[in-house]
């Protein structure tokens, strides 16, 4: 399915009409990540019911890769609910280590500077492993993958500088989740670039 999908857009949007429009590039990027979603989604779910019914074990064991993403309000909302199967993994190899070094070295640091670099630590790592599988794929770096998830790095943490400064700030439900959509639609395209 996902590769009859990236078939299609490529006979439908050459690379140049991708390149010389932007509203074609958010379109094919929403379309891409819809596609990419399904894909893992499916493949997951498969798995997960298989090896459930293999080992005899019940299905709320293993989680849900995703928790409707595409209801999310905000970039922390997006992430939290992205890869749920990875989440504690970054967390625990990642996130807290970090967050545990900082601390160690400088322990009057304050906490949203400690969970600012913690956090880009993670999307910079996540960043590196998605460009290792391109170079795989491809054979070039392209740096596009490290400027994605940088970009929804720098989204997540200004997100939680907003929410510590200003605790009483609200955003309606229906325009978090068009800011997170457009922002979303925006930055899928260094994500899509290589495999355009």
């Amino acid at each position: 399915m996902f590769d009859g999908t990236v078939f299609l857009l490529n006979e439908v949007f050459s690379r140049d009409l991708y390149e010389k429009y932007f509203i074609v590039q958010f379109f094919v990027n929403l379309l891409s990540g819809c596609a990419v979603y399904s894909f893992l989604s499916l493949n997951y779910d498969i798995l997960r019911h298989v090896l459930c019914l293999w080992l005899n074990r019940p299905l709320e064991l293993m989680p849900e890769l995703f928790d409707e993403p595409y209801r999310a309000v905000s970039p922390i909302d997006f992430w939290s609910r992205w890869h749920q199967a990875f989440k504690s993994t970054w967390t625990e190899l990642i996130f807290k280590p970090v967050s545990t070094l900082m601390y160690f070295q400088c322990p009057h640091l304050p906490r949203s500077i400690v969970y600012a670099v913690s956090s880009m630590c993670v999307f910079l790592f996540s960043g590196v492993t998605h460009e290792y599988f391109v170079y795989i794929t491809f054979e070039k770096f392209s740096g596009d993958q490290i400027t994605f998830f940088l970009c929804q790095g720098i989204a997540v943490v200004v997100e939680h500088a907003l929410k510590q400064q200003f605790p009483q700030l609200y955003i309606p439900k229906p325009v978090g989740l068009l800011f997170t959509f457009i922002f979303n639609g925006i930055t899928a395209g260094y994500f899509l670039r290589p495999y355009i």
